[in-house]
């Protein structure tokens, strides 16, 4: 039984009022009414004030506080402190927050607050921490793109709240019942796009209709696609949501539309709506290149599966569809006459039957675009990368940050220790760390490596401290240099460099990539990848694809 359903219910038995319950409690009366009404979760001192208000209201009444009424309530303990952990997990990920910086604001020792993530240690005071938390993003996370980011996964305004009901909202939120709204985001710094805010709130008002809606030409049909985006992200019984659309240029050619279709695609993923797209890759190759910039801060959250349709298709019609559990959308054009083109919205029962059904006749037909690699399939990918540093071939790699396999074992353990890493953390880590030294040893005995290092100054560090690449780790969370311990591994890297064969290394300034790696095997496949946790990496061998993203890893070196 729900904390807010026991809190009332023994309110009735006893007969009393929440003023008195203040009273008898040391609570307010504000703070039980959310209590009361499920918006947040009392701590564990809290519980504890909770028994002794009601033990001392049922002794007015001569009557005796059920003891058992309040073990019910503690039983909820563990799995509230599962969800704030989860929460502020997903805070920490989202905004990329330095657990050293943290634990100095807070004044918490580091390694409690590791422990509190593994959930090997408790919070005492969840009500206190969850301030803190609020506190310190607060003080350090404000900004319009944080604030939307704080929007999007809690629902808190942020934009307009005071410091004071800021801080409140989150702790709030992470002391409330309600689930986050989905897994974070990882790109508010990614592959880089020519779309400004390209993550910022869309909007998402929804016109109710009937059964049909219909839209004509050009301009319609982009909005068409909007409402339908809409739709899903409003229906709390959509539970997937499929795309087939050979009209994407419409949108993506407009900067401030293509905003808006990111903005709700990736709410939509947060909102934890399963999302399959298949591309259109037969299209000028000017069009790959941008839908790639503008789909790949969306295949790095893991959550988009992409697809794409092998077989040629007509050059004279060009058709969209898409499906949700509880609507369709269907439209087609003719190539060359942009505003002959129209688009409906349907939730009839026939048209829902045959457009489901044509979409699954797609998906059978439909390849995968890129092979997705995460934590639970980590090993295939350290498997491929294993066998594929035996084939000849040229690498080229674009850096966000300098190569593990670069810096000595003692300054990996050094920094590993130094943030209080588990010996299970250790471990993994070394294991991948000399996994990638044989790799790289065994690659340049018959090919060569240039790898492009983007690298900060002390200026830009101090402003955004920078992680371990530990992608290939699949590491839990990320450890970060000290700004002395950055300039010796670029040392050693620079040192690596001159020091082995077929292995060339150029240093460059202003990294236009954050949080991203490139890897190139050239004529043969493509690895983006997140240098922050948690890991993903994205396989591509498809030419048109490969070839669009080589294009804009040469653009990115020869600015």
């Amino acid at each position: 039984m729900e904390i807010s359903k026991q809190i009332n219910d023994l309110l009735e038995k006893y007969e009393c009022t929440a003023k008195e319950l203040a009273n008898a409690s040391g609570l307010s009366v504000s703070v039980i009414s959310r209590y009361r009404n499920g918006t947040r979760k009392p701590s564990e001192l809290q519980l504890e004030k909770l028994f002794r208000g009601f033990a001392s209201i049922a002794e007015k009444r001569g009557e005796t506080f059920d003891t058992l009424q309040s073990l019910n309530m503690s039983s909820q303990k563990s799995k509230d402190m599962d969800m704030f952990i989860r929460k502020f997990n997903i805070l920490i990920n989202t905004f990329d927050i330095n657990m050293n910086d943290f634990a100095r604001f807070s004044n918490y020792d580091p390694s409690f607050i590791s422990r509190i993530r593994s959930k090997q240690r408790t919070i005492s005071d969840s009500d206190s921490f969850a301030e803190k938390i609020g506190e310190f993003l607060n003080a350090k996370y404000r900004n319009k793109e944080y604030d939307n980011a704080v929007r999007a996964l809690t629902g808190i305004p942020a934009v307009t709240q005071s410091s004071q009901d800021y801080v409140q909202g989150i702790r709030d939120w992470l002391l409330s019942y309600t689930a986050p709204i989905g897994s974070p985001l990882m790109p508010l710094n990614s592959i880089p796009t020519d779309t400004d805010g390209q993550f910022s709130l869309p909007d998402t008002t929804v016109t109710e209709f009937s059964d049909v809606r219909s839209y004509g030409g050009t301009d319609e049909v982009c909005q068409g696609e909007l409402d339908f985006l809409r739709y899903a992200l409003a229906d709390d019984h959509v539970t997937q949501l499929y795309i087939f659309n050979e009209m994407s240029h419409f949108i993506f050619r407009h900067e401030e539309l293509a905003g808006e279709w990111m903005g709700l695609m990736s709410l939509i993923i947060q909102k934890g709506i399963s999302v399959t797209i298949i591309h259109n890759i037969e299209q000028p190759f000017e069009d790959i290149v941008m839908g790639i910039q503008k789909m790949f801060p969306l295949y790095m959250t893991g959550c988009l599966k992409p697809y794409y349709l092998p077989t040629a298709r007509s050059d004279v019609y060009y058709h969209i569809c898409g499906c949700t559990d509880r609507m369709v959308m269907y439209g087609e054009g003719v190539h060359g006459h942009e505003n002959h083109v129209r688009l409906n919205l349907d939730r009839t029962p026939s048209s829902l039957e045959y457009y489901q059904k044509e979409m699954h006749v797609l998906m059978d037909k439909a390849k995968p675009l890129m092979n997705v690699y995460q934590k639970d399939n980590g090993l295939t990918f350290r498997q491929f990368m294993r066998a594929d540093m035996h084939t000849v071939g040229d690498r080229k790699g674009l850096l966000s940050s300098m190569p593990l396999n670069t810096m000595s074992e003692e300054l990996l353990i050094s920094i590993l220790t130094r943030q209080s890493a588990s010996p299970e953390e250790i471990d993994n880590i070394l294991e991948a760390y000399r996994e990638m030294k044989e790799n790289v040893a065994a690659l340049v005995k018959h090919s060569s490596v240039t790898d492009e290092v983007f690298i900060l100054s002390e200026e830009e560090f101090r402003q955004k401290p920078v992680p371990l690449s530990l992608s290939y780790a699949f590491a839990d969370r990320n450890f970060y240099y000290t700004y002395e311990e950055y300039l010796e591994h670029q040392r050693q890297t620079q040192q690596f460099a001159e020091q082995t064969s077929n292995y060339h290394l150029h240093f460059r300034d202003a990294p236009p990539l954050q949080n991203i790696n490139i890897f190139i095997h050239e004529r043969k496949w493509v690895s983006v990848s997140k240098s922050h946790l948690p890991a993903i990496h994205c396989v591509i061998r498809h030419p048109d694809i490969r070839r669009a993203i080589e294009h804009i890893v040469f653009s990115l070196s020869n600015p």
